[in-house]
């Protein structure tokens, strides 16, 4: 009874050990897969969604080291903080009128939902926007269960189960892809319009302050606003195995459908057996399971299987953004790209600084109310009453030199030259 006891702490140590190298190897398929969307120099989107487009602003308050660590780790930046979507405008002057977009275009509803809506394939109408293309992902997985949760699409794990093997290399090229977007010159001013009315709210995150390794350091909140996203209409999938196990009727992991008409799970491939039937037997098996709905196989061999995924819809598979601090008073600063803030520490230090220490902005405001004292400090009173500020305290937003991003946003109102 004892040597039982004895035997416990070993199998529970042996469990967690197999646990953290599974972990290990979905984290490093997870990156691998956003490396290569990165390669584009595109922030790739991770699981791939459909609900993601130009104009979605997020709330960011992590430190920046820290989210560069995070991006370095996992490959990808998280989009859990979804605080508005901006109805965007301009694509018509914006694509001089390209890609069927007019004055009256709601994209990407357009292409999404195209009216009349269609009951035969393709359903949408994404073939009309820009295309972009992306490279090829290979990569070796070495468990069918680290490939079907680390991945985002379904193709791989069936294309494991039917070569029966746990062990395989692979080469997945993203088909049908698509874009659209804005210029930052194009979108900022409408985010503007936003955060005029929004004010009170982003005022909640202003710069606080933290303490690291002894020192006090100021950390900014900001808003990461999209301005362009990338869609894959579905991906190609081939897979090698690397072992002799030979190629098996037994698709979609736990589901297991048989793949012959009359046949068993363990049925092999018969050289003899007509291809195109044996083809035709495994796609009609595959489409009769909610797993591979839309998965086709186009290739198939004893130790290889070619495969053809289509999304039911675009799925966005990444994005361009930037991003905007808020200040004290919930005001917004200079937009930079997040590609750029994301790869340098002293970059956006150095901008945010050089926005900080505007004194032009005091500059131009006290030369503006001194050309008409009686019509214009009226005008800018009422301005800091409608975005929500104390206008009694004027003079402090006009000379404090925490308030040039105030200024800013009043020269920009108010049109001051």
């Amino acid at each position: 009874m004892r040597s039982r006891w004895l035997l416990l702490p070993a199998l529970f140590l042996c469990a967690c050990s197999t646990t953290r190298s599974t972990s290990k190897q979905l984290s490093r398929v997870a990156k691998d897969w956003c490396l290569t969307i990165r390669a584009s120099q595109v922030i790739p989107t991770y699981p791939l969604t459909e609900d993601l487009q130009v104009g979605d602003v997020f709330l960011v308050n992590t430190p920046l080291d820290q989210e560069i660590k995070q991006l370095e780790s996992d490959g990808f930046l998280p989009l859990d903080n979804l605080i508005a979507r901006v109805n965007t405008s301009g694509y018509n002057a914006f694509y001089n009128g390209a890609y069927g977009v007019n004055d009256t275009s709601v994209l990407p509803r357009q292409w999404q939902f195209p009216n009349p809506a269609r009951t035969t394939s393709p359903v949408t109408d994404w073939a009309n926007a820009p295309g972009a293309a992306f490279p090829s992902y290979t990569f070796q997985i070495k468990k069918g269960s680290g490939a079907s949760l680390a991945l985002p699409v379904q193709s791989v794990p069936i294309g494991l189960s039917l070569l029966h093997t746990a062990s395989a290399y692979g080469t997945i090229n993203i088909m049908s892809a698509s874009t659209y977007g804005l210029a930052i010159t194009e979108l900022n001013p409408q985010i503007n319009d936003w955060s005029a009315s929004n004010r009170q709210f982003l005022a909640q995150y202003p710069p606080r302050k933290s303490e690291k390794k002894g020192k006090t350091q100021k950390v900014a909140s900001y808003v990461r606003v999209v301005y362009r996203v990338f869609v894959a209409g579905g991906v190609n999938v081939s897979l090698i195995s690397d072992s002799s196990t030979g190629f098996r009727g037994d698709a979609g992991a736990s589901k297991a459908p048989t793949l012959f008409d009359g046949g068993s799970s363990t049925t092999t491939v018969n050289a003899a057996d007509d291809y195109s039937k044996i083809l035709s037997a495994l796609n009609t098996s595959i489409a009769s399971t909610a797993l591979g709905a839309n998965v086709q196989i186009a290739s198939a061999s004893s130790r290889s299987v070619a495969m053809n995924e289509t999304f039911p819809r675009p799925l966005v598979v990444g994005y361009l953004a930037f991003d905007r601090m808020i200040d004290e008073a919930g005001i917004l600063g200079p937009p930079i790209p997040t590609q750029a803030r994301v790869s340098g520490k002293q970059y956006i230090e150095a901008a945010v600084s050089l926005a900080s220490k505007d004194d032009t902005s005091r500059t131009r405001m006290e030369a503006w109310l001194n050309s008409d004292p009686a019509g214009n400090a009226p005008k800018f009173k009422t301005w800091l009453t409608q975005n929500g500020y104390d206008a009694t305290k004027a003079p402090l937003y006009i000379l404090g030199e925490r308030w040039s991003t105030l200024r800013l946003a009043a020269i920009r109102d108010l049109q001051i030259p």
